[in-house]
């Protein structure tokens, strides 16, 4: 992967790790090894009734933690980003590959072979059950010399064989003494050029083995003899790998994201790392889905809608991916039907992405950061921006917005919002700020922060273009609502009318989730990387599949002027962090802890031999409102506890 804080796909993993003073594994709890959440993917298997602690314990994303004994996402070479550090050396024949925005470990040259039990992992004794788990993509294009005898090997003892078949390869300890070796396939095979989840586990109070293809049960049998369990981790044997001149045993593929348990998975964790989106979205995707709310007069514009019928209007190639199409007109694609705001047709698209953590247990208390970025779909942006020759400007087909929620570290509230509109953002946060000036305008007007409805949060949607704000901007009394030729001021940046009459103009985002991970409408693997085809004729080319909450826009709290202009203003709205004073152009950090704020000073002491005196000006103790977001609940959700927060951000 390009960034351990960015998915492949709908197949990305995130390791987190926090180190503890003492390094034992199989819990989440601080003064031990792992806090927090150690994978997360896009599957949680949460409840609304259980309180944060609860859900986290039974989350898959905290026990997948549990037993962890190495993991290779290979942004970083082979790093292994478990606190173990059995790091694979990555060096010809094996390669890392990039394509678009994550990489994988290339294993097709002649003698490509991870062979991970060279690792240094603990011999075990007869009672340890095991996993190993990752991603195989096989090249579409390779045929093998003879498909009957052929081993093509992968990862942990993880093969496939001539016919596209997974198989398991394995010596055997025997309780009597002895080895012998094993080997097992499921009976159904993988597709060549797409990414497929193959997890083995074997259970040894049970003595099961299982392969699961995809997050499914493929293969269940027991262990080959009743005194017989699987060495861990295994691997193909070295006859099969000697003198590999023509890569006749190399997979011919692509793995990621390998992982290693010295316990067996429950069918729910496996299913949790090979989760495609099509499982319930966690319990805090829903909990916490915004409120869209609309101008009360917004059906002439349009609501959102399911991108799939847009797309399937689309001209199209021989492969499946939108051509360009001639012209600027509307494809005639909509949805101007009010009373769809209250049904579960429209979707939600989502994308759920965690920071990681330092490796620094001074600098993490808590649990790991959850973002989510949450998109809606709408068929065309009708014309606004005034322009020379009272021509207007800004329509276009197939138009994505979105606003990025980002959660406190134990997912019981959110900490910030950022706002997305068409030339900027701006994030608010959850707590309280010092002095802000000017009074009453930008960012210091209104009470600070942003609306909550229960557990959702409001977003108000522009009336023309769609954005997602935190506050109205109502008609001015007897306004002429019938073209924005009548009132332009309407196509400035905050000027965008929002306007809701009643709870009929409301729109619950949670009834209908999509995951942008997932395969549950076809348009989605036609949009991901490194798809850069455009949403119609004159249409855009922002793809949601391709935005993670975590790449280097969604870390800018804003994007735009910080003060009122007309076109770019999103910075003017966009909030300090915790308790800094909000100037005009910046942001003034509070004081440490013992000094008073004394204006552009901060003081500590009243007798001239313990006066102490930092000005709030210079030396890192003001910075711009576009700052980077903190990983953590300082700042956004509390304020700066430890000395090590006064750098943020």
């Amino acid at each position: 992967m390009a960034s351990s804080l960015v998915f492949r796909q709908s197949h990305r993993l995130i390791l987190l790790f926090a180190l503890a003073a003492t390094a034992s594994l199989g819990t989440a709890s601080l003064g031990t090894a792992i806090l927090g959440t150690a994978i997360l993917g896009t599957a949680i298997l949460g409840s609304a009734s259980l309180g944060p602690a609860q859900a986290q314990s039974n989350d898959p994303a905290t026990t997948i933690n549990d037993g962890l004994q190495a993991y290779y996402n290979f942004d970083e070479a082979g790093h292994d980003d478990s606190p173990w550090g059995r790091n694979i050396s990555i060096s010809p024949p094996l390669r890392i590959e990039k394509t678009g925005d994550y990489t994988t470990l290339n294993l097709s040259a002649p003698n490509a072979f991870v062979n991970l039990d060279k690792l240094g992992f603990p011999r075990h004794t007869p009672n340890y059950s095991y996993s190993v788990a990752g991603w195989i993509k096989l090249d579409p294009d390779y045929r093998p010399p003879n498909p009957i005898n052929v081993t093509r090997s992968a990862f942990g003892g993880i093969y496939v064989d001539g016919k596209n078949k997974i198989g398991f390869i394995f010596n055997v300890d025997r309780d009597q003494g002895g080895f012998s070796g094993a080997d097992l396939i499921a009976r159904t095979p993988i597709i060549p050029g797409r990414f497929t989840h193959v997890a083995v586990t074997y259970d040894h109070p049970s003595r099961t083995i299982r392969i699961y293809l995809d997050g499914k049960i493929a293969l269940q049998t027991p262990s080959p003899s009743p005194n017989a369990y699987p060495i861990f981790p295994a691997y193909l044997p070295v006859s099969l790998q000697s003198g590999d001149s023509n890569g006749m045993f190399v997979l011919h593929g692509n793995v990621d994201s390998i992982i290693l348990h010295d316990r067996a998975l429950t069918p729910q964790e496996v299913a949790f790392l090979a989760n495609r989106g099509n499982v319930n979205a966690p319990d805090y995707v829903v909990r916490f889905a915004p409120e869209l709310r609309f101008t009360q007069d917004s059906a002439s514009q349009g609501y959102p809608m399911s991108a799939q019928p847009f797309f399937d209007r689309l001209t199209k190639d021989s492969n499946g991916y939108p051509i360009a199409m001639p012209g600027d007109s509307p494809l005639g694609v909509e949805n101007t039907d009010m009373s769809t705001l209250r049904g579960s047709s429209i979707p939600t698209y989502y994308t759920l992405r965690i920071t990681s953590p330092q490796h620094d247990i001074v600098k993490h208390f808590a649990g790991t950061q959850v973002r989510i970025n949450y998109w809606w779909f709408y068929g065309y942006q009708h014309p606004c921006t005034r322009i020379i020759g009272g021509a207007y400007k800004g329509n276009h087909n197939g138009d994505w917005e979105h606003v990025t929620v980002i959660l406190k570290e134990d997912r019981s509230a959110i900490a910030a919002i950022s706002y997305y509109q068409h030339d900027g953002h701006y994030t608010r946060i959850s707590v309280g700020h010092g002095p802000c000036t000017p009074a009453g305008t930008g960012r210091c007007g209104g009470s600070g922060g942003f609306e909550m409805d229960g557990t959702h949060p409001v977003v108000y949607v522009g009336r023309m273009a769609h954005g997602g704000y935190h506050d109205t901007n109502r008609w001015l009394p007897g306004a002429d609502r019938s073209a924005p030729s009548k009132d332009p001021l309407q196509c400035a940046y905050y000027g965008d009318i929002r306007d809701p009459g009643s709870a009929a103009d409301n729109f619950d985002s949670s009834r209908k989730l999509i995951d942008l991970d997932g395969d549950k409408e076809a348009w989605l693997a036609k949009d991901r990387a490194p798809a850069s085809w455009n949403w119609g004729p004159d249409g855009i080319s922002n793809h949601p599949t391709q935005k993670s909450p975590l790449d280097d826009e969604h870390r800018m709290s804003c994007e735009g002027h910080s003060f009122a202009w007309f076109e770019s203003d999103g910075c003017y709205k966009s909030e300090c962090l915790a308790e800094d004073d909000q100037a005009a152009v910046d942001c003034l950090k509070e004081c440490e802890h013992g000094y008073n704020n004394v204006g552009l000073t901060c003081n500590k002491g009243v007798a001239p031999w313990d006066w102490k005196i930092y000005g709030r000006l210079t030396g890192g103790h003001s910075y711009n409102y576009r700052y980077t977001l903190p990983d953590y609940d300082a700042g956004l959700a509390r304020r700066r506890t430890w000395d090590w927060e006064w750098d943020l951000p």
